[in-house]
């Protein structure tokens, strides 16, 4: 088993170097950041303390969130963007534990702040045909309509103050109807209720609004949503692949599952108008007819996996030539070993899946999932008694 890297701890949360993203042109590099966007940060405007008549400004605010604590994701992508125009900074959390630290209100961050900045964002992504597929899709529309009217000044009319609190409520899915707590920077924690107050708004003129501004936003999304499915359906979407990459590390998971064998699958948490399941049977299976996903419901989180073993030579070449760069990439790594180890028949005996299995259990567990793994002296005494059986490469249609 001399395929097999030296055993030792190896941590698969955390990055170990600097990311290097000069190989990447200015499409793929700001791909990558919508892929990250879309899945694990955040479109927002928070309501700041402010001085004027009306004691809260609107602060708008892009944020992604990574477990990230020498800040060797986020420090270069950041010095990229700001040499772009658009200006953004390196929010390091103090929580030190990393498991705790994967959570977004926990994690690291990269923030973009200010309605010119998220604009020159959304501007450059347009110029370079960048789009978003996920969670942040509908989002987009609805902040460039906030952006507009805080650079217009509408904002500050009596009507244009009622139709931004109302599109604003509206960002991430969250509902008109309900009082909603909205987290400023300085921490100060103000309900939709307090703000209409403080606007010199009667408390609830603020529901629905914006009725006709949203229903122009949900039928503007519809329809990007159907053109590129159309274009996936037909196989001629130009999504750049770094897009994915970014997808896949910002709420996806390489899993080596220890069930009855070794099954490999990558796992995507998705929004439910997700176009990501589409996109990800277009890269890894165009044009096959057997279904590439699975989709399922964990504690109310939407995913889909791909776990057809005819697609993972398509799934390791993707990562291969467009890699990750946070501490993903070191899960990645070991579920390509084992994909090889598979592939080519390399497991013959009881002995071999032992070392491959204490190999396996040398990573420090990633955040999430896997810290639930079960002892390593368990799953050794399940092979010695035939119940977790050697991996073997599916049969003949492969060969």
């Amino acid at each position: 088993m001399s395929t097999l890297p030296k055993a030792g701890e190896q941590n698969l949360c955390v990055l170990k170097e600097p990311a290097d993203f000069s190989k990447l042109s200015d499409r793929s590099f700001l791909s990558y950041v919508a892929g990250l966007l879309d899945t694990d940060g955040s479109l927002m405007v928070f309501f700041k303390k402010s001085g004027t008549k009306f004691k809260y400004r609107p602060a708008p605010q892009a944020t992604l969130n990574q477990v990230d604590p020498d800040g060797f994701l986020f420090k270069p992508m950041a010095e990229r963007l700001n040499a772009m125009g658009i200006k953004c900074r390196y929010a390091k959390t103090k929580e030190k534990d990393t498991q705790v630290r994967a959570l977004n209100s926990r994690a690291d961050k990269l923030i973009i702040e200010s309605a010119k900045n998220i604009a020159r964002l959304f501007q450059l992504m347009d110029q370079h045909g960048v789009i978003l597929m996920n969670a942040q899709r509908r989002n987009r529309f609805i902040m460039e309509k906030l952006i507009d009217m805080i650079q217009s000044g509408a904002h500050n009319t009596l009507e244009g103050r009622k139709k931004f609190i109302d599109l604003r409520y509206n960002l991430a899915c969250s509902s008109a109807d309900q009082d909603i707590e909205v987290v400023s920077p300085n921490s100060a924690r103000t309900t939709r209720a307090e703000i209409e107050t403080q606007q010199g708004l009667e408390v609830g003129s603020t529901i629905k609004a914006a009725k006709a501004e949203k229903i122009a936003i949900d039928k503007a999304c519809n329809n990007a949503i159907e053109e590129i499915e159309r274009q996936l359906e037909q196989g001629v979407s130009e999504v750049d692949p770094y897009y994915l990459t970014g997808v896949i590390e910002g709420d996806g998971s390489f899993k080596s599952n220890l069930l009855d064998t070794v099954r490999l699958q990558l796992e995507l948490c998705v929004h439910p108008t997700s176009s990501l399941p589409q996109l990800g049977d277009e890269r890894f299976a165009p044009g096959e007819p057997y279904p590439q996903h699975s989709r399922g419901d964990k504690l109310g989180t939407p995913y889909c996996r791909w776990f057809d073993w005819r697609i993972m030579s398509e799934i390791v070449y993707h990562f291969d030539k467009y890699p990750c760069f946070t501490g993903k990439k070191y899960t990645y790594e070991r579920f390509k070993i084992w994909y090889k180890l598979i592939e080519n028949r390399c497991i013959k005996t009881k002995e071999d899946f032992v070392q491959c299995l204490k190999w396996h259990y040398s990573y420090s567990p990633s955040h999430g999932a896997e810290d639930r793994r079960r002892d390593l002296s368990l799953i050794l005494d399940l092979v010695e008694k035939g119940e977790l059986k050697i991996p073997q490469k599916p049969p003949s249609w492969l060969d």
